[in-house]
């Protein structure tokens, strides 16, 4: 007869405890001690009566479960192995009266039961981020402690099952409830609340390198620096492990109201409290924060709380989660508006944003059967999802979406309720009617949901290999050499999803592993295949061209087979190696200037083999000869009379085309044959390039540039000379055919537009050195330099004719020689006084037979033949000699002068 047929819960726990009350009275005695502190801390006093009887049966059933055994050593804790990979992975474990449960997130069922412990489990539990290890909080039992209590933190590996690690030992007199573990699952930390027998309250920090080093949060701004945590219910950390929140009591006014604790991780000091306002704790008489949550980005802090009644500030009224900005440490409490007291076990927030808050009975201990869902975007409370009886722990799953709930069997076995989205998926039962924590394995390990796949390249190529694989992030990769799980060789630098491989020869497999923090897997192997060399082919062969004498050729192939192909070109007939080329390694190869025709040929190897081209001859011909002679009507044009001719000689000739290009855009002048004599009008005076060229049947051309200059050369700045004086310039000048010419002045244009001949102003103009050859070379022009002559003064000097002249003197002569003869012949004295006299005299014996001598000579008028100071522009021209070559290739150029003559002083 088992306990379950006991109608009363007390003689049912009698029956099984009297058998075997000697051997089982230690460990009963912590049993009921656990369960009565479960009872006392986490609901009101004066439990109903099938709440109590639920929790006994429990008890006894557990209790002829040890009577039954033919051993009471105590074994170590069992739970079924949950490994990456497995049917059954991931794991979510629950604090199940006894013991801990496992449950599959995979099938949604419970998979197996731990072996019973010890000592009651108090409530709390958490999986490493590695999903490697649970944490698990365990009230002890220390008869040498006045209280009686002395929990610890058992260890247990996920892949085995096992405790695989000592007990971790916490203070003397403490009963931890809730395990918050690091994101880098460095440290765990305990909270452990107070008891109504005298439990010490206060949070401890375990490092998990060697699962012994604990440390004790104190501070001494606290009135007992030793408990800075007056009420500590639950614990959580932000997502970069920077900041512990617990949910406290803190004292205000001397009386105790919710708040949240922040608590820098690295130097395990107090920073700040933030106290929750218009918020009580049921049943306790100190006003405490129940559970914690922190957003995924870090930003918020959610605690659960009891909300009062805005007209009475003394009277509780519902449920309500306060969210918290930790910077700025502003609080927005959000009511559900319904009567139910919170857990300690009891928030989480979903990846997309919901939270859900559980709540196992309302203020009077009546058992509630839903969770309270808030949306943490717009702070609002946003519905229920019924659950099973009294929901008292909750846990996110790895996927962050699924919820998992713990509920109270109330009279039956507990359940899980599996919450989606606000929609229940699945409510398998638990192994005891007391189910309270729950934590579900945070990480998923990674899978490869597409494997690399096999290639075949050809020889000499290169393989691209991908996976694609899910998973808690970060993922990372490593490709390797070989088959799978053969990590001797890993490829250098190949640390993404996919990969290209070296160059490769020879068929080669290649694998990948995944990591993250879990575990890793690896990939299958996949084999690239290396097709055998293909000797190489030549698909199109060297053409020879015809070329013109001193020119060079470009000859191509263009070969298949495997690559990289390799090119080497040869002089001479194919096959023929004593003349390589050098350089010419490539498809393409362009021969040095040839005067001969010569023959080329290519060798194109691989791996596999070589082949040869044909030899092919490039054949060496003149080009035809071309002239052209330019003549401008009138001299200076625009219109131009053009004699091109071009000859073929090779022999026999070949056919011509021969063509004339204007140079201004114009149409060009065509036609079969040697020889045009085209006449063409220029529409504005510039500089033009004319060609004249031919070509024959061979493709061979020739040609012929001529240089017509129409526009007027304007040289800058203006040439300073003096009356009276030259100056000189220097002008580059070329003609369209070799021709000698002097350089003259034709018109001088002064500032106010008046237009004279330069030589009715006593101006002329030459070139140094004339006659001057000109040069047909626009590039390289005939340096001439042109001296301007000017005149002075501004009146002619008297210019007798003969006849005149011989008058004069005929008059003269006589006179004067009377006159000198006569002055002779005085004294010195009276030849001073005669020389007056005779001066006087000779003045006017020379005026009269000047006016008397010839019969009434007259002297002629004065002639303006100076140069004027001032601003002017000359035109210098160039003019053909008379025993000029080539006369009929003749263009005039015209060079303007501007010329600033200056007064002689």
């Amino acid at each position: 007869m088992g306990a379950d047929f006991f109608v009363d819960s007390e003689s049912a726990l009698s029956y099984a405890l009297a058998p075997n009350i000697e051997r089982v009275f230690p460990m009963c005695q912590s049993l009921e001690q656990t369960v009565s502190l479960g009872l006392r801390r986490n609901r009101p006093a004066g439990l109903p009566a099938v709440v109590r009887s639920v929790v006994l049966r429990s008890l006894a059933a557990a209790v002829l479960l040890l009577a039954s055994s033919t051993s009471f050593a105590q074994p170590t804790p069992l739970i079924p192995p949950c490994a990456p990979y497995t049917a059954i992975y991931p794991c979510v474990y629950l604090v199940d009266g006894p013991t801990v449960s496992v449950l599959s997130a995979t099938s949604r069922a419970l998979v197996g039961v731990s072996t019973m412990f010890s000592y009651y489990p108090s409530g709390g539990l958490a999986v490493t981020p590695d999903n490697a290890t649970v944490y698990v909080a365990v009230s002890g039992s220390n008869s040498g402690s006045s209280s009686g209590f002395a929990g610890v933190i058992k260890v247990i590996d996920t892949k085995t099952g096992v405790n695989s690690l000592p007990d971790i030992p916490l203070q003397t007199n403490v009963v931890p409830s809730q395990v918050a573990i690091s994101p880098d699952g460095r440290f765990v930390w305990v909270v452990e609340p107070p008891c109504s027998d005298g439990c010490d309250p206060g949070v401890e920090v375990i490092d998990t390198a060697n699962n012994n080093m604990r440390t004790t949060i104190t501070d001494s701004n606290y009135p007992d620096p030793n408990h800075p945590f007056p009420d500590p219910r639950s614990i959580a950390l932000s997502p970069d492990g920077k900041l512990a929140y617990v949910a406290d009591a803190c004292t205000v006014n001397g009386s105790n109201i919710p708040c949240l604790v922040v608590v820098d991780t690295s130097t395990k000091n107090i920073l700040k409290t933030i106290n929750i306002p218009n918020s009580v704790n049921i049943p306790s008489p100190e006003g405490t924060a129940h559970s914690v949550a922190v957003t995924p980005d870090g930003k918020l802090v959610c605690v659960s709380v009891t909300i009062l009644d805005p007209t009475n500030k003394t009277t509780p009224q519902s449920l309500g989660v306060a969210f918290i900005d930790p910077v700025s440490g502003n609080v927005n409490p959000v009511t559900a508006l319904v009567d139910a007291v919170p857990s300690d076990f009891g928030i989480v927030i979903t990846s997309t944003g919901e939270l859900y808050a559980a709540a196992p009975m309302s203020s009077n201990a009546a058992s509630l059967n839903h969770v309270y869902v808030f949306d943490v975007n717009s702070q609002t409370f946003t519905g229920t999802v019924t659950v099973g009886s009294g929901p008292t722990g909750v846990a996110v799953g790895s996927d962050g979406q699924t919820v998992y709930v713990t509920n109270l069997g109330n009279g039956n076995l507990g359940s899980v309720s599996i919450i989606r989205s606000g929609v229940l998926l699945a409510s398998p039962p638990t192994a005891s009617s007391f189910p309270q924590g729950v934590a579900a394995m945070p990480s998923i390990p990674p899978a490869i949901t597409t494997q690399p796949s096999g290639q075949q390249i050809p020889y000499g190529g290169t393989a691209t290999a991908a996976i694609q694989a899910t998973g808690t992030a970060p993922l990372t990769y490593q490709w390797y050499q070989g088959q799978s799980g053969d990590t001797s060789d890993p490829v250098q630098g190949a640390t993404g999803s996919s990969f290209t491989t070296p160059v490769l020869i020879a068929t080669t497999s290649y694998w990948v592993r995944v990591t993250n923090i879990v575990t890793n897997q690896d990939s299958t192997a996949l084999t690239v295949t290396v097709s055998p060399p293909l000797a190489p082919t030549i698909t199109t062969q060297p053409v020879a061209p015809v070329i013109a004498i001193g020119g060079t050729a470009t000859l191509t192939v263009q070969a298949g087979g495997t690559l990289p192909l390799s090119y080497q070109w040869f002089q001479g007939t194919s096959g023929d190696t004593s003349m390589p080329q050098q350089g010419a390694t490539g498809p393409s190869f362009t021969t040095p200037p040839l005067n001969a025709n010569t023959s080329y040929w290519v060798q194109v190897s691989n791996v596999a083999s070589n082949v040869n081209s044909i030899a092919v001859t490039i054949s060496v011909s003149p080009v035809p000869q071309c002239a052209l002679q330019l003549q401008a009507a009138g001299i200076t044009g625009p219109t131009i009379s053009a004699t091109a001719t071009c000859k073929d000689v090779t022999n026999p000739p070949l056919q011509l085309a021969t063509t004339l290009d204007w140079g201004d855009q114009t149409p060009t002048v065509t036609m079969s044959g040697g020889s045009l004599t085209p006449t063409h009008t220029y529409l504005s005076a510039d500089n033009y390039v004319l060609t004249v060229k031919g070509v024959n049947t061979l493709n061979l051309e020739g040609d012929k540039t001529a240089y017509l200059n129409l526009k007027p050369l304007v040289l800058s700045p203006p040439l300073v000379v003096f009356q009276g004086q030259s100056a000189s310039f220097v002008a580059g000048v070329s003609s369209p055919g070799p021709v000698q010419v002097n350089f003259e002045c034709t018109v001088l244009v002064s500032s106010s537009g008046v237009v004279s001949k330069a030589s009715d102003l006593g101006i002329s103009c030459y070139a140094m050195s004339q006659p001057i050859t000109l040069s047909e070379s626009r590039s390289n022009p005939t340096q001439v330099t042109i001296i301007i002559q000017t005149t002075g003064g501004a009146l002619a000097r008297l210019s007798p004719g003969p006849a005149h002249q011989g008058m004069l003197y005929t008059c003269l002569l006589p006179v004067s020689g009377v006159i000198i003869m006569v002055g002779g012949a005085l004294s010195s004295r009276r030849r001073r006084i005669s020389s007056r006299f005779l001066a006087i005299l000779s003045v006017l014996l020379l005026l009269g037979p000047i006016v008397s001598c010839g019969g009434g000579f007259t002297a002629p008028k004065s002639v303006q033949t100076g140069t004027s100071a001032g601003s002017y522009q000359i035109s210098v021209v160039d003019v053909l000699t008379n025993t000029s070559p080539n006369a009929g290739a003749f263009v005039q150029t015209t060079l303007i002068v501007p010329l600033q003559i200056v007064p002689f002083q």
